[in-house]
């Protein structure tokens, strides 16, 4: 089985080639992405060590990789967004809010 992600990198189209030339290298996700216009859905478990990897070849560049993991719908969604630069990450989890209720919206 395993959890199935889609995984969005935000700025593939403002990557140098010899970026993109790298990640068609590396093969596996990073081949699709890189044929795929920054899209590869599927089970990349190691999508956070891969990245890193990536980033400190290309230590000047920040890579932008967003998730959309597949919930059943009885919790948040699994959503997120991951920057990496240098080696280094930071992750920031969606939040999801609600208006607050206004009678006047009620139709």
């Amino acid at each position: 089985m395993g959890y199935h992600t889609d995984h969005t990198l935000d700025n593939f189209h403002d990557l140098p080639d010899e970026v993109i030339d790298r990640m068609e290298e590396l093969g596996d996700y990073f081949a699709d992405m890189a044929s795929e216009d920054g899209y590869c859905g599927g089970k990349w478990y190691d999508h956070d060590e891969d990245f890193k990897a990536l980033s400190k070849e290309f230590p000047d560049i920040v890579f932008e990789l967003s998730g959309s993991g597949e919930g059943d719908g009885t919790d948040s969604p699994d959503l997120w967004r991951s920057y990496y630069k240098d080696g280094k990450v930071q992750t920031c989890v969606a939040r999801v809010s609600y208006a607050p209720y206004d009678e006047k919206e009620l139709s």
